[in-house]
């Protein structure tokens, strides 16, 4: 998934820079229950294996693209990260996604990691160009 992609790039990040990993899961639905945080949560920590890093929940209902900047602002975060999708609608392509929103959005910086390796090939006049794998 996207989203566990991205939470293995924040922990690197924080174990590297020894800083504290704060979490936002963004309930989208309009509203939240105790069942859904706890599944959250479970996954968090399969995810983050073991030893699990001490993790600082934090909870929004609402638009994510809204709620990250307004939290991690709010928050005192120096670092925002989210996964990035290729566009899967006509609403991404006009308003951009919820990852290019948020960096628009926030006063923090924000790091978007790419939900899948794509192969692109180099621009340029030289036969035989190899692909690049980003």
């Amino acid at each position: 998934r996207l989203a566990d992609r991205a939470l293995l790039v924040a922990r690197e990040c924080a174990d590297t820079l020894d800083a504290e990993l704060g979490l936002l899961p963004v309930f989208e639905g309009g509203h939240e229950d105790e069942m859904e945080r706890r599944a959250v949560v479970e996954h968090v920590l399969n995810i983050l294996g073991e030893p699990s890093p001490k993790v600082r929940w934090h909870w929004a209902v609402g638009r994510a693209f809204r709620e990250i900047p307004r939290v991690a602002y709010a928050e005192g975060y120096d670092l925002v990260v989210v996964g990035e999708r290729s566009r899967e609608s006509w609403r991404d392509a006009i308003f951009g996604s919820t990852a290019e929103r948020v960096l628009r959005a926030s006063a923090v910086p924000v790091l978007s990691v790419p939900g899948r390796r794509a192969v692109r090939q180099k621009a340029g006049p030289f036969p035989g160009t190899q692909p690049v794998i980003v």
